[in-house]
């Protein structure tokens, strides 16, 4: 397979799979051809990929993000949940609006680069600890395995890191969990890739993305509000 061709897939597969593992999928609009059935990942897609059939029109799904969150930079601050998370580098970018619903409605915010997605998850659920927070939302990925866990403390919380291993349809992944307690929230700090562009570099910049999760009070929340 070639490199172009191998890119294309794992950039479907990474899409789709960010959205199949937390939900349904129903979003995402599918090929109107039975014997094709693909779905599109791109809201700029007129014509599936892989058979050439028109697509459906897309249904654009609105997200006001106006008031509950801010970026400045390379900074996402979110005023309902009272929490920021920077991006590492230029080469990442994140995902709001629609582009986020599309990636993943039950994400707070997603960012991504070439090769690596990750996002945040927001629960409320005051009366489950940590580590059975941890089984309801591991990964759903065939022969998974856990490559490490270790506590931590996260912006000045209770966490749990974990790294996970496992195949989307006999694709090899990394997931990489951070998970932080604060009052009845839980955070789920999800980072993942497939495993052949796990290297030094992917693992510093996800260690920067977690690092960079703080906890933050009303007002430090709502700084830099227009």
């Amino acid at each position: 397979m070639n490199f172009l061709k191998r890119f294309f897939l794992l950039s479907l597969l990474f899409s789709i799979m960010s959205t199949s593992l937390v939900f349904s999928g129903e979003e995402l609009r599918r090929c109107v051809n039975e014997k094709c059935g693909q779905y599109a990942v791109s809201e700029t897609w007129a014509y599936c990929p892989y058979c050439g059939t028109r697509l459906p029109e897309l249904e654009k799904k609105e997200m006001d993000f106006s008031g509950e969150s801010i970026v400045l930079g390379n900074v996402y601050k979110n005023k309902t949940y009272q929490f920021q998370i920077e991006k590492p580098t230029e080469a990442w970018s994140f995902l709001t609006d629609e582009a986020l619903n599309e990636f993943n409605k039950e994400a707070t915010v997603a960012m991504r680069s070439e090769n690596v997605y990750s996002m945040v998850i927001v629960d409320k659920m005051p009366n489950v600890s940590l580590k059975d927070y941890e089984e309801i939302v591991s990964p759903d990925l065939e022969g998974l395995e856990k490559v490490y866990e270790q506590e931590t403390e996260v912006s000045g919380q209770k966490g749990l890191k974990i790294k996970w291993s496992g195949k989307f349809h006999k694709l090899p992944l990394y997931y990489y969990y951070t998970l932080v307690e604060s009052g009845n929230l839980k955070f789920q700090i999800i980072a993942w890739c497939y495993s052949g562009n796990d290297t030094d570099q992917t693992q510093a910049e996800v260690l920067g993305i977690e690092n960079s999760f703080k906890i933050l009070t009303p007002e430090e929340s709502s700084k830099g509000e227009k």
